[in-house]
């Protein structure tokens, strides 16, 4: 099987047998970021920590083209080389990456991802519970902040409270394994996340709305 990846402004098919072999030889945490977005998350988190291989995937992956392009880069440029950026979906996650993962990074997703999480869904559910291993720390962030004014697309997703996702999604995340619990980020917290959502909310002069599922410190 293989996997599209991004390398600079190309997109190409790498075999997984070659991942897995990456994947083998690597002695620091494999992070996924699942819905990288536009991989601004990912390419942080990787250069916050160079001992650590940052997988970002998404299924639009020229909203992901200019991080792959400035990853690529000669390290004094501010290339990265702990950084790969693919182009999948949850719903059907690579091969490769089922219980590869050590962290599995959700941040502030939307569309399909952010309603399947919400409304634990199966294919997202079970996609990022199958990325995962006994010990993998899962962090899952959503703007709860968005149904103040939702969207056409919302407007039949309910609001991720605290008590909402404890009733739905959390459940549904025990059953595959995952144990999780949920808190409300607070305002600093949330505004030192590295995502565009989040300098799109402080240029606006919004605090964050922030509600997050977490590995429990103690699993």
């Amino acid at each position: 099987m293989t996997v599209r990846a991004l390398r600079g402004t190309r997109e190409v098919v790498v075999d997984e047998d070659e991942i897995a072999a990456v994947f083998d030889a690597t002695d620091g945490p494999i992070v996924v970021d699942v819905g990288t977005g536009d991989a601004r998350y990912a390419y942080e988190t990787a250069r916050q920590r160079p001992d650590a291989l940052v997988i970002g995937f998404d299924p639009a992956p020229e909203r992901m083209r200019e991080t792959a392009r400035k990853a690529a880069r000669s390290t004094a440029k501010g290339g990265l080389h702990n950084l790969s950026l693919w182009r999948a979906s949850i719903e059907t996650p690579p091969a490769v990456l089922r219980g590869r993962a050590d962290e599995v990074h959700v941040i502030l997703p939307w569309g399909a991802l952010l309603r399947g999480i919400v409304d634990a869904e199966l294919a997202v559910i079970d996609g990022l519970s199958a990325l995962g291993h006994a010990g993998t720390i899962y962090r899952i962030v959503l703007n709860a902040g968005a149904w103040l004014d939702p969207p056409a697309d919302l407007l039949d997703v309910a609001a991720p409270t605290p008590s909402q996702l404890e009733r739905i999604a959390i459940p549904a995340f025990a059953a595959r394994g995952v144990a999780l619990e949920v808190g409300v980020l607070d305002p600093e917290t949330a505004a030192a996340i590295p995502s565009t959502w989040t300098a799109r909310l402080a240029h606006a002069g919004r605090t964050p709305d922030f509600v997050e599922l977490r590995t429990p410190p103690s699993v």
